[in-house]
């Protein structure tokens, strides 16, 4: 076979294997626990604790990592307390991630749960959550506060 012909065979394999797209997002979700009002999406900012690494070897790590602080954040359990991620199809070979996280069980005992939307990128030196993302919050009694979001 000429080289031309070797090229052509290449480019056929290669050109017609799936291609995997660099972002990809999880579909939002509704939430699943009883509430009495819930707040609009609003932008959030995570603050990493002390110690975090900065960076993760695999996304299975930076996901434990994840749900190990959401957890962390749940003061007063109720019935199905808990956090769940939604990774999308494809994630571990994509370069941005779009995670949808359901929290149930809150910081005060008015507190339903809430949900986040959050991207983790991936590059060279492994991956990492973006500190900005969007997340609303779900009240077992009506939203009060500054801007009408919070459980009180």
């Amino acid at each position: 076979m000429t080289r031309f012909g070797l090229g052509l065979v290449a480019f056929i394999v290669l050109g017609c294997a799936q291609v995997q797209p660099s972002v990809v997002t999880a579909a939002d979700e509704p939430f699943p626990a009883s509430f009495a009002e819930a707040g609009q999406w609003g932008a959030i900012e995570l603050v990493p604790r002390p110690g975090t690494p900065r960076r993760f070897g695999s996304l299975e790590a930076a996901l434990k990592d994840l749900d190990g602080d959401l957890r962390a954040g749940i003061k007063v359990p109720r019935p199905g307390s808990g956090v769940t991620i939604t990774v999308p199809d494809g994630a571990v070979s994509a370069h941005e991630v779009h995670v949808f996280v359901t929290i149930i069980g809150g910081a005060t005992d008015v507190s339903a749960g809430g949900q986040l939307r959050l991207v983790l990128r991936h590059d060279s030196n492994g991956w990492w959550l973006d500190p900005q993302g969007e997340g609303r919050t779900y009240c077992d009694r009506a939203l009060s506060g500054f801007g009408h979001n919070s459980c009180r």
